[in-house]
């Protein structure tokens, strides 16, 4: 009985999202973008605390480390964020062993990335971004709010128990020379 109620909530949360695949074969994201914050109203002024020119590398708070050179996980995956100008940013996944190298397909989101938007609303700033909710990958909404101090993110939302932490990083333009159009 609690198997065939786990089955029906999966498939509750995952029919919820209409999602096409990128083309990197396997990240998905929503059909359409009405699913995320009100966007239209984009408070510009956020350019102004949130740089758009750089990106966010994960850090490892247990360790005190960027995920990036951190041996002392099994997995060699590490988030990054990429803001954009109009309120809409990437939640990219790279490996610390095949991308030590950056490439420009790293940062593309046509390629590869979870899709988010962020918006002013009271005195907070607040995101949405459809990303995996669950051990086996479904996609669906994660909601939260971003503090900015200094050259460092914290995203706090309630699927996790601290709030993850982002260390600003300056790449090349040419690396991050794409458009958010969704």
């Amino acid at each position: 009985m609690k198997k065939n109620i786990f089955i029906l909530l999966l498939l509750f949360i995952s029919c919820g999202v209409k999602t096409y695949m990128l083309e990197n074969g396997f990240t998905k994201v929503p059909v359409n973008a009405t699913n995320y914050l009100e966007i239209e109203k984009f408070d510009l002024k956020l350019n102004k605390v949130i740089d758009t020119s750089c990106i966010y590398e994960q850090f490892n708070i247990e360790y005190k480390i960027l995920s990036r050179l951190d041996k002392h996980v099994e997995t060699n995956i590490y988030g990054v964020l990429r803001f954009y100008g109009n309120g809409r940013f990437n939640q990219f996944y790279l490996n610390r062993e095949r991308n030590q190298l950056l490439i420009k397909n790293n940062f593309n989101p046509s390629y590869s990335g979870y899709r988010g938007y962020y918006n002013k609303k009271d005195s907070d700033i607040r995101f949405d971004i459809f990303a995996p909710i669950t051990q086996t990958k479904e996609i669906g909404k994660l909601s939260g709010i971003i503090n900015v101090q200094g050259d460092t993110i914290y995203l706090i939302t309630s699927k996790y128990r601290e709030a993850e932490i982002f260390i600003k990083r300056k790449v090349s333009n040419e690396l991050l020379d794409f458009r958010a159009n969704w």
